[in-house]
């Protein structure tokens, strides 16, 4: 059985679920991108934090 074309209606509604659906995905990820950066920044320091108190033990080079 043939499916009737969607009405103007029903096309605009689903859009707007759609755009919805984009904005939020967009919010995640803002929040992820700036979760990565935090987690970039943390590992930045600990790497500094280790080459001016290097670890025990380890090779220096």
């Amino acid at each position: 059985m043939k499916r009737a074309r969607p009405t103007y209606p029903e096309l605009m509604a689903e859009n707007a679920q759609l755009q919805r659906q984009v904005a939020e995905l967009e919010n995640l990820v803002r929040g992820l991108t700036q979760q990565v950066a935090e987690v970039l920044r943390n590992f930045g320091a600990v790497v500094e934090a280790v080459q001016i108190f290097p670890l025990k033990g380890a090779p220096k080079g």
